[in-house]
C-alpha cells in the first residue's frame, strides 16, 4: 500500500466512524517539526479544535496560539514532535504555477486529500489572487510552488459556478505567517517526507 492510499484509508475510516461528533472541517499544514500548524483564521471553533494527522487514527486536541482575523491566518499547536513540515516562500510572481491541497467537504466530493492546479493571477498587500478550484473544507490548505514551498494558504473562493466550488480564490500570503513564526519557539529538524505527510485535517465543534 503506497503512502497516498494509506492516507486516504485513514481519512475515510475517521470520517465514517467519527464524523457525527464534528460540525465543521478545514485543512491545515505543519510549519515546524514540533507540532505548529498553520490554517485559516475563519476555521476557528470556540468549542473545540481537533487535528487529524496522517498515519494516526485518533485526533489531537489543538491549542490556538495566534489568530489574525484580518489576514485570515491562525497558528495551532498540538503535542507532537518530529513532524514533517513545509518551508515557506515569499516569492510571489504572476503566472507562477501552483498546487493547492485540501480535504474538501465529503458531502460535496469524495473522501480524502485532493490536489488542484492553478496560477497566480494577481497580488495585493495581504492577498494572492489565484485561479484554482476552491470550496468548503479546503480552507487553510497549503498552496505550494514548484519547489514544494508554501506561498500561501487558502482563504476564500469567488466567481462560483453552479456548485459550491469557485474557480478563483484568495490566498493569505506566507509572509503573514513569517511575521508570527519568529516569536514562537519553533524547531526545524528536517525530514524528507512527501507533501501528503505534512497536511492535516482540522475538525471543529462537538
Amino acid at each position: 500500500m503506497n503512502k497516498l492510499t494509506k492516507l486516504l484509508f485513514i481519512i475515510v475510516f475517521f470520517w465514517t466512524t467519527h464524523s457525527f461528533a464534528y460540525t465543521s472541517s478545514c485543512t491545515g499544514f505543519f510549519i515546524s517539526s514540533n507540532g505548529y500548524i498553520a490554517t485559516a483564521a475563519h476555521c476557528y471553533d470556540k468549542d473545540q479544535i481537533d487535528v487529524l494527522v496522517p498515519g494516526r487514527t485518533q485526533p489531537y486536541p489543538a491549542t490556538v496560539v495566534i489568530r489574525d482575523i484580518k489576514k485570515d491566518v491562525m497558528i495551532l499547536k498540538i503535542d507532537m514532535i518530529n513532524t514533517p513540515y513545509f518551508q515557506l516562500s515569499v516569492s510571489y510572481v504572476q503566472g507562477t504555477k501552483l498546487t493547492g491541497y485540501g480535504f474538501p467537504d465529503p458531502d460535496l466530493l469524495s473522501y480524502g486529500l485532493k490536489a488542484n492546479k492553478g496560477y497566480i493571477v494577481g497580488l495585493t498587500k495581504d492577498w494572492i489572487i489565484v485561479t484554482m478550484l476552491i470550496g468548503p473544507g479546503i480552507s487553510g490548505g497549503p498552496v505550494i510552488n514548484c519547489e514544494h514551498k508554501v506561498v500561501g494558504l487558502v482563504s476564500a473562493g469567488y466567481q462560483a459556478f453552479d456548485t459550491e466550488f469557485s474557480t478563483r480564490g484568495l490566498l493569505s500570503r506566507s509572509d503573514s505567517l513569517l511575521v508570527y513564526t519568529v516569536s514562537l519557539p519553533m524547531e526545524y529538524i528536517y525530514r524528507d517526507e512527501t507533501d501528503n505527510k505534512k497536511i492535516v485535517l482540522i475538525l471543529g465543534g462537538v
